[in-house]
């Protein structure tokens, strides 16, 4: 049975508020786990691959070097081997960041902060070669208190902006717009998805809109049939991000929202219910 349905009978269940509490955190936590164990044979695939890659271009670099190369010829070797560290690192990082998140605290805050802690991070992703980035629209106005776990919105914020720069061959518009949305229960009704049910209520929204290649109707199914893992980087992707993603959702008992269309650009969004008399 799908968690989030786990989730409503929780709600309906004649139980004490921090039982449900409880019980709720136990389900995200196993989620979690799942996600996790789904991932360990594509990261050690991907490890294997990386470490193949040092130890291929560490051999001739050495090689080279006992050879009396230049600097020049040995330098792209040493390039290489650094890149592969790097991409064993960064997902080292997010495996992590998920088993740490397992005792998440959510507390009342603002998605404003969220955008504006995370400007800088924000600079170094969308930087490009010769000092130029993707220029950023921040629309911010909206400000609504929700409950929230900064370390897995920082994530998830970083993980569309990543998308975004990468759906766009050149350096196109990114907008980071906060919003306030209201879904009545024929909304609800209409919108179920793989990942996530809307209940009706008010929302704070915060989205990352590109105008880069958007999706294929093939890559969309594909989404909607395995959210977990999913990637659209064929080989080069190991789908951590999504899990990371989807993991902030279910912390916040929130919603993710995609719209996205071949050539027209994508944003993806995600709605946190806001709390009341914010």
């Amino acid at each position: 049975m799908h968690i989030a349905r786990l989730e409503q009978i929780i709600d309906k269940a004649s139980l004490p508020d921090q039982v449900k509490k409880e019980l709720k955190h136990e389900l995200c936590v196993t989620e979690r786990r799942a996600y996790i164990g789904l991932a360990a044979a594509r990261i050690a695939h991907d490890s294997n691959n990386a470490l193949t890659g040092v130890l291929g271009n560490s051999n001739i670099a050495e090689c080279k070097l006992l050879a009396g190369a230049p600097a020049g010829e040995i330098l792209p070797f040493l390039k290489e081997i650094t890149k592969s560290v790097d991409g064993l690192a960064q997902m080292n990082h997010s495996v992590l960041s998920l088993i740490k998140r397992e005792k998440c605290e959510l507390t009342r805050g603002y998605l404003n902060e969220i955008v504006e802690e995370s400007k800088s991070q924000i600079e170094q992703i969308t930087s490009v070669e010769g000092n130029r980035n993707y220029p950023i629209v921040y629309q911010l106005k909206s400000k609504k208190a929700v409950n929230m776990y900064k370390i897995s919105l920082f994530e998830a914020l970083e993980n569309f902006v990543k998308n975004a720069k990468e759906a766009q061959a050149q350096a196109g518009l990114i907008d980071i717009p906060i919003a306030v949305r209201t879904f009545d229960a024929k909304y609800s009704r209409m919108h179920k998805n793989q990942y996530s049910i809307v209940n009706p209520g008010h929302y704070s929204v915060l989205s990352v809109e590109d105008k880069g290649i958007g999706m294929t109707q093939e890559i969309i199914d594909r989404l909607k049939k395995n959210p977990a893992l999913f990637t659209t980087k064929g080989n080069n992707g190991n789908g951590l991000g999504m899990v990371s993603v989807l993991c902030a959702v279910r912390e916040h008992h929130s919603y993710l929202g995609l719209e996205t269309a071949e050539n027209k650009g994508t944003t993806w969004s995600i709605y946190i219910p806001i709390l009341r008399k914010s």
